[in-house]
C-alpha cells in the first residue's frame, strides 16, 4: 500500500513538474535562437508535406558567409538564399520529425506544442525513470530524492532543459531506458528483446549523433566477462544495433 502511494504521489508529481516545464518552454520560445525556431518550422513543413526543409534553417546557413567580412563586401553581397532547395538531411537525420509531424494534425495541438511537450516529457520522464530505477533497487527514499534533486539542479541538465530546442534533447528518455534495458537484459532478467529492438528503432530515428556516448557503453557490456549464451547473443545483436543510431 505505500509503495503505491508513493509510485501515485511520484507518478503525480512527475506530471506536475512536465506541465510546469512545458509552459516555461514554451514562454521561452519567443526569445530563443535558430535553432529552435529551425525544430518547430521542421514540423510545419514536413506536416505540409515539404520533407526536412527548414526555410528558418537554410536562411541562416544562406547568411553566414556574409557574417564576418568587411562592410563594404557586406553591402555589396545580393544576399542570396543558398539552400533553398537542400533537406536538412545534409546536415542531420532528424528522422523524427515525421512522427512529431504526425501528432500536429491532431486538432489543437500545433508544432511548437508537440516539441514543447516532447523536450519536456524527456526531461521530467528521465528523472522519474531514474527515481523508479533507484527505488528498485531497495535505495531509500531520502537518497534516491537527494539523488534526483542533485540531477535536476545540475548546471548541464538545468541548462540543457532551459537552452535551445534541439531534436537531440528527444533521445534523453528513450536512450535511458534503452541502456537500462539491455543491462537489464544482460544480467538474466526476463526482458523481451523486441523492447530493445522497438526503442533502438526510436533512438535511431531521432538523431544520428547519439551513437557517440551509446556504443561504447553496448560494447563495454558486451565484452564483460561471464555471461551466458542468451547474455553473449543479446550483446552481440545490441550491440551493433545501437550503433546504428
Amino acid at each position: 500500500m505505500i509503495k503505491r502511494v508513493e509510485t501515485a504521489a511520484v507518478i503525480a508529481a512527475a506530471l506536475i513538474a512536465t506541465a510546469g516545464l512545458f509552459d516555461l518552454l514554451k514562454l521561452q520560445f519567443f526569445s530563443q535562437a535558430t535553432d529552435s525556431a529551425m525544430m518547430v518550422d521542421l514540423l510545419v513543413q514536413a506536416a505540409r508535406g515539404q520533407g526536412l526543409f527548414s526555410t528558418a534553417f537554410n536562411a541562416v546557413y544562406s547568411i553566414f558567409p556574409v557574417l564576418g567580412v568587411d562592410a563594404d563586401t557586406y553591402c555589396r553581397s545580393d544576399f542570396a538564399t543558398l539552400y533553398r532547395d537542400v533537406s536538412g538531411l545534409r546536415w542531420h537525420a532528424y528522422l523524427m520529425t515525421f512522427p512529431l509531424a504526425a501528432l500536429t494534425w491532431v486538432p489543437g495541438l500545433g508544432a511548437l506544442n508537440v516539441v514543447v511537450g516532447a523536450i519536456a516529457v524527456n526531461f521530467i520522464g528521465s528523472l522519474l525513470v531514474v527515481w523508479l530505477r533507484l527505488r528498485r533497487a531497495s535505495v531509500p527514499i531520502i537518497v534516491a530524492a537527494t539523488f534526483v534533486v542533485l540531477l535536476f539542479v545540475f548546471k548541464p541538465w538545468a541548462n540543457a532543459a532551459m537552452g535551445q530546442f534541439y531534436f537531440d534533447r528527444l533521445f534523453l528518455l528513450p536512450g535511458l531506458v534503452l541502456v537500462l534495458i539491455v543491462h537489464d537484459r544482460l544480467a538474466g532478467r526476463n526482458i523481451a528483446f523486441a523492447w530493445i529492438v522497438a526503442l533502438t528503432i526510436l533512438c535511431a530515428l531521432i538523431s544520428e549523433r547519439p551513437a557517440a556516448p551509446g556504443r561504447p557503453i553496448f560494447q563495454a557490456q558486451a565484452m564483460s566477462p561471464a555471461r551466458s549464451a542468451a547474455q553473449t547473443r543479446c550483446a552481440s545483436v545490441s550491440t551493433p544495433s545501437f550503433a546504428l543510431i
